[in-house]
C-alpha cells in the first residue's frame, strides 16, 4: 500500500488568473494569480501523514490533454549539481504515471525562451512564453515543479510542490505539495520498499556513496543506500507525489 505523503489537491474547475507580465528567473516572485488558489502549507511528515482527496472527490485525466511539456525544477536557492540531477529523476518517474507523450524543456532551451533556465509557477507569466510553449511543443498542459526544500546530506529532506496547467488558458488540472524527511521513520520504510521493488541501483551514479553504513536489525541495504542518496532519495519522492495524479481513463 503507497502511503500518502503528499497532499493533492485536484481542480480541474479552478482556473488561474490569466498571466500579465515579463517572464522572471528568480528571487521573490509576484503571484500569478489575483485570488489565492487552494494550496497545502509544506509540513514535513513526521508523526502525521497528508491525506489527498476522498475517491469520490478524485477528478479523472482531462480528456483533451494529450502532451505535457515538463519544466526545469525552479528553486530559489544556488543551482547545486545534485539539484541539476533531479529534473532526469522527476522526469524518468513521471513516465511510469502518465500513458501519454512528456516533452522535458532542458534548462538551455529555457535560456532561449524566456532568457532564464527556470521559471516559477508563482511568477507572473508572459502570454508570450505561454504561446511560444504551446507553438513549439504543441503543448496541451505545462507541468510546474519547485524545490521548497532540497537539504542533499544526511538526513535528506526535499520539499516539493508541483502544478500542472492548462495552456493557454492556465486552468489548474492538479496540485501536489509535501515536505518529506528521510529521518521520519514510515518515510524510511517506505523509501525501502520503494527501493526494493524499483531495483533503483541503476539510478546511482559515481557521486553515489561507496560506504554504506552497516544495515540495523530490521533493515535492508537498499533502505540504508536510498537514504543516503539523493539522487535515489529524490525518485522516491518523485514517485510519491506523482502518484496522486489524476487517474487516465
Amino acid at each position: 500500500m503507497r502511503i500518502p505523503l503528499f497532499l493533492s489537491i485536484g481542480v480541474v474547475a479552478l482556473s488561474l488568473a490569466a498571466c500579465t507580465g515579463g517572464t522572471h528567473s528568480g528571487g521573490k516572485n509576484q503571484s500569478a494569480t489575483k485570488g489565492s488558489a487552494p494550496t497545502a502549507s509544506p509540513q514535513p511528515v513526521a508523526t502525521e501523514v497528508l491525506s489527498g482527496l476522498p475517491p469520490s472527490e478524485q477528478p479523472t485525466w482531462p480528456t483533451n490533454v494529450h502532451r505535457i511539456v515538463m519544466l526545469p525544477i525552479y528553486t530559489t536557492k544556488t543551482m547545486s549539481d545534485a539539484q541539476r540531477e533531479m529534473d532526469a529523476v522527476f522526469r524518468g518517474e513521471l513516465g511510469k504515471f502518465l500513458r501519454l507523450e512528456v516533452v522535458q524543456v532542458s534548462r538551455t532551451e529555457m535560456l532561449g525562451l524566456c532568457n532564464a533556465e527556470q521559471i516559477s509557477s508563482t511568477e507572473a507569466i508572459s502570454p508570450e512564453f505561454l504561446r511560444m510553449v504551446r507553438d513549439k511543443y504543441a503543448a496541451d498542459a505545462i507541468l510546474f515543479t519547485e524545490f521548497t526544500v532540497f537539504r542533499p546530506y544526511r538526513p535528506i529532506v526535499i520539499g516539493v510542490r508541483s502544478k500542472l496547467v492548462e495552456v493557454p488558458s492556465m486552468r489548474l488540472l492538479w496540485m501536489s505539495e509535501g515536505v518529506v524527511d528521510s529521518a521520519d521513520p514510515v518515510v524510511a520504510m517506505a523509501a525501502s520498499k520503494y527501493s526494493q521493488s524499483s531495483m533503483r541501483v541503476r539510478v546511482m551514479t559515481p557521486k553515489a556513496p561507496k560506504k554504506v553504513d552497516k544495515p540495523k536489525e530490521g533493515s535492508s541495504g537498499s533502505n540504508q543506500i536510498v537514504l543516503q542518496s539523493p539522487r535515489m532519495f529524490g525518485g522516491f519522492v518523485a514517485h510519491q507525489m506523482y502518484s496522486t495524479l489524476p487517474p487516465q481513463k
